[in-house]
C-alpha cells in the first residue's frame, strides 16, 4: 500500500488520519495514492492542453461569427433604391396616340385621371385661343410617353383606369364641348342680333 504524503511539501505523512503536516504545518484535506494523483495530474495536464488548443478554436469561430454579423448587420444598413416590379407593363407609343387623337386619354391610359381631365379641359379652353391649346396637347404628348415609360421601369406605381373612371371621362369631355357649343351660339346670336335664332323659329 502507497504511503501518504503531503500534498504541499511532499514530505511523508504517519498516517492517513492525520489533519496537519508536521513538516510545513498546512492542513492535510484529503490524502491520495502517488500514483492517483499522477495520473489525475496528467488528466489535468492534457485537459489543459486540450482547452488550450481548443480555445484558439472557438475565439477565431466566435470572433468569425462576430465579424460575420457585423458584416450582415453593416450589409444591412446599406439600403438600396426601391425599385417597383411590375407584372404587367404599358406601351409608351400607345399612350402618345391615345393623347395624339384625344387629349388626355394617354394620362387616363396610365390610370391618371385627374391629370387626364386637367390637360382635356386646358386644352380644350386652351384651343378658343389657339396656341395655348396647341402647347397644353403638344405637352400632354410627351408627358403620357415618359409617365409609361417610367411605369415599366419601375419608378413609379402601375396603375389602370378603372370603368368609372373612363365613364366619368367622357361623361365630363362631352359636358364641356357642350357648354363650349352653348357658348358659341350664344355669342354668335349676340353679333348677328338674334337673326340667326329667326331661322329657326319660322
Amino acid at each position: 500500500m502507497a504511503s501518504n504524503f503531503c500534498s504541499n511539501c511532499g514530505e511523508p505523512v504517519a498516517g492517513p488520519d492525520t489533519n496537519v503536516c508536521t513538516n510545513c504545518g498546512k492542513p492535510l484535506r484529503t490524502t491520495q495514492p502517488e500514483s492517483a494523483s499522477n495520473g489525475n495530474d496528467q488528466n489535468t495536464a492534457d485537459n489543459q492542453k486540450q482547452n488550450y488548443n481548443e480555445a484558439p478554436n472557438g475565439s477565431e469561430a466566435a470572433n468569425g461569427s462576430e465579424a460575420a454579423n457585423g458584416s450582415e448587420a453593416a450589409n444591412g444598413n446599406e439600403t438600396p433604391k426601391s425599385r417597383l416590379i411590375v407584372s404587367d407593363s404599358k406601351s409608351p407609343f400607345f399612350a402618345v396616340i391615345l393623347s395624339f387623337l384625344w387629349v388626355g386619354m394617354g394620362q387616363l391610359y396610365n390610370g391618371r385621371f385627374w391629370k387626364g381631365l386637367f390637360f382635356n379641359v386646358g386644352c380644350t379652353i386652351g384651343s378658343l385661343l389657339v396656341f395655348p391649346g396647341l402647347a397644353i396637347w403638344i405637352y400632354s404628348c410627351w408627358d403620357a410617353y415618359k409617365e409609361a415609360e417610367k411605369m415599366n421601369k419601375g419608378e413609379i406605381p402601375f396603375s389602370e383606369p378603372t370603368f368609372w373612371e373612363i365613364m366619368a371621362f367622357i361623361f365630363f369631355w362631352v359636358i364641356i364641348w357642350l357648354i363650349i357649343f352653348i357658348m358659341i351660339f350664344i355669342i354668335i346670336l349676340g353679333l348677328t342680333g338674334f337673326a340667326l335664332l329667326s331661322l329657326f323659329l319660322v
